[in-house]
């Protein structure tokens, strides 16, 4: 293979952007607050906690007065690749925590008002410098701080109305290495992505109740175009490539999903909650990711992510001062086989919660457990550059506190 082939194919090899591991359909994250992973996120026709910024904006009118609510949710993640000959490696499983921040004021009866500030999109994942996928990924990470302004109108005859922006503001790296290649140290060639990313979309979201037992709501959230405007691509080689692969500029950019989402909440005794929601993301509007190099030709990668569903199932019960909570989520995997690889190898999923809290005078506390069981998923050499079975599971623990005044 020609220097200049190699040089090609680096270049082009180096950018299958962004996505790593979530919780969720691809990799949208749902769970920005305790209470909602305890219920496995089955809260948009709830009205019990400000994080109704994010699951349904409308719901903000049933919240009275100043009300604020801060989760911590950690992630830690185990991912393990075992190739059609029988070797297996693993990515780190190092915890990963995200904040989330809500506040909403109701300062009049018909009108409600929030922010929030969360991360909807991201993780990431770190495989062994030297395992046999780093010419794929050895890092991938996406940051990214959502804020979100909205409003909400109502209720009337137990209508809401409510909508707002979602502003999103991210950090992307991306790290790969050539094994094929070797510097003077002995170590991998190597290249890393990374840059700043941004973009802004719109959400709306409508609550009704037509009676007390009963609460119905529909969510929608607009795409959103992420530029990555530039980023800078550096390479790492040997000296006798010098001249021919120089650290660059890059533009590229991703589409974020829109997604619609309906759901329905019953209480049919006392203080006993049960709610099912169920989410569609667009995710079809993910096919290719086209970049824009500051020295060499135009190259782009191909995904073809199809839409896929999302089931979530959870309930509460309230005893005086507590609550305890579970659910469960069914979430169906939207990448195809030819495009998963180790940043994201995802599969259908299968999530399990518990949780509960207590509330005390005008302040509240909850803590909740999920498991992600990621089912086993296979890939041969027709279908894919980098054949074998990846293996998955990820361990969720959120506490949340919140105030009410």
């Amino acid at each position: 293979m020609t220097k200049a082939i190699i040089v090609r194919s680096a270049a082009i090899l180096a950018l299958a952007l962004i996505p790593a591991p979530a919780l969720a359909n691809g990799f949208f994250i749902y769970e920005v607050s305790a209470a909602g992973v305890g219920m496995g996120g089955a809260q948009m026709a709830g009205t019990d906690e400000p994080s109704a910024v994010f699951y349904n904006p409308a719901a903000m009118t049933h919240l009275p007065g100043v009300q604020f609510q801060l989760t911590l949710t950690t992630y830690i993640p185990t991912a393990e690749h075992v190739s059609p000959t029988g070797l297996s490696e693993s990515a780190s499983a190092m915890p990963q925590p995200v904040p989330a921040l809500f506040a909403t004021w109701k300062p009049l009866s018909w009108l409600a008002a929030g922010f929030g500030m969360y991360t909807a999109f991201g993780l990431s994942i770190e495989w062994p410098d030297d395992w046999s996928g780093s010419f794929l990924a050895v890092e991938s990470s996406l940051q990214s701080t959502q804020l979100q302004p909205s409003i909400a109108f109502g209720p009337w005859h137990g209508l809401s109305i409510g909508g707002g922006f979602d502003f999103l503001l991210g950090s992307v790296e991306i790290r790969r290495a050539y094994p094929g290649l070797r510097l003077d140290d002995g170590t991998p060639a190597r290249m890393r992505l990374g840059g700043n990313s941004w973009g802004w979309g719109t959400n709306l979201g409508i609550h009704y109740t037509p009676i007390d037992l009963l609460s119905l709501a529909v969510i929608y959230r607009s795409q959103i175009q992420v530029k990555l405007d530039p980023g800078a691509v550096d390479f790492t080689f040997p000296a006798s490539f010098s001249g021919m692969l120089n650290d660059q500029d890059v533009k590229t950019g991703i589409t974020v999903p829109q997604i619609l989402g309906a759901g329905a909440r019953l209480k049919p005794i006392g203080d006993l909650a049960l709610e099912f929601d169920a989410v569609y993301a667009f995710w079809s509007s993910y096919n290719k990711l086209v970049f824009e190099f500051s020295e060499m030709a135009p190259a782009e990668s191909v995904k073809n992510w199809s839409d896929a569903w999302q089931f979530r199932l959870g309930g509460q019960y309230r005893i005086k001062k507590w609550t305890v909570r579970t659910g469960i989520i069914l979430d169906l995997d939207p990448i195809p086989d030819e495009s998963l690889d180790p940043m994201l190898p995802d599969a259908t999923r299968i999530d399990v919660s518990a949780g509960g809290g207590y509330s005390f005078g005008t302040f509240n506390v909850d803590l909740a457990y999920m498991y992600v069981y990621v089912f086993d998923r296979t890939v041969d050499e027709s279908q894919n550059v980098f054949p074998g079975t990846y293996k998955s599971t990820v361990h969720v623990v959120s506490l949340g506190a919140g105030a009410k005044f």
